[in-house]
């Protein structure tokens, strides 16, 4: 019986979606993620080989900032939300037009 070798973490990294190292397979389960400064990392799960793994992301910057120019704006958009957790939190349905 031969061993099958799982694919290199290069290899891995240029995956367009999220699959296995080992089978490819795209039947996954990520656990919790886990953040340390600025390295976030989670446990993955294959339901195809019953493989597990860490994947761990790097931050290295952000982009598309969009600063809002209105405090008021952003006071509006708060209480619009805050009404709405309350409201899914009594059990009654809302929806909003944002």
């Amino acid at each position: 019986m031969s061993k099958v070798r799982p694919i290199s973490s290069r290899r891995y990294i240029q995956l367009e979606t999220l699959q296995c190292p080992l089978c490819l397979s795209k039947n996954l389960n990520a656990g919790p993620s886990e953040y340390k400064g600025n390295t976030h990392s989670v446990k993955i799960l294959c339901f195809e080989c019953d493989s597990e793994w860490i994947e761990t992301w790097k931050c290295t910057g952000y982009s598309k900032l969009n600063a809002r120019k209105s405090k008021k704006r952003n006071l509006k958009s708060l209480r619009l939300a805050t009404l709405h957790r309350k409201k899914l939190e009594s059990g009654k349905v809302l929806k909003f037009n944002w």
